[in-house]
């Protein structure tokens, strides 16, 4: 193989790198953003069970914010495998680099 195919084989793993670099950036704005909502989330729940007299609804309540946590923490373990598997990607293109540069030599 040439240099030339080699040195292009290299630009395109290094943009395949950029490219997980930016998912992983995505999907780590997105795990704050999970986590500004559930803050939010906390305080309205805060206020509306403390403002509510009855045991019944209290306890609906509570029920519901249960549910949402496991919502939450669901969508948050999705995007730590999101960022796990890009993670694996990188270093799998970064032995390819390596690979790459030894045939060259």
């Amino acid at each position: 193989m040439s240099r030339n195919y080699s040195k292009h084989q290299i630009d395109r793993i290094k943009r395949a790198i950029e490219a997980e670099k930016s998912k992983i950036a995505d999907s780590q704005a997105d795990i704050t953003s999970v986590r500004n909502r559930k803050k939010s989330r906390a305080e309205s729940y805060t206020y509306k069970i403390q403002s509510t007299s009855s045991s019944a609804t209290k306890a609906n309540l509570r029920s519901s914010r249960a549910d949402e946590w496991r919502e939450f923490a669901r969508v948050i373990d999705k995007e730590k495998e999101v960022i796990a598997s890009c993670r694996e990607r990188i270093s799998r293109y970064r032995e390819d680099i390596k690979r790459e540069r030894q045939r060259n030599h």
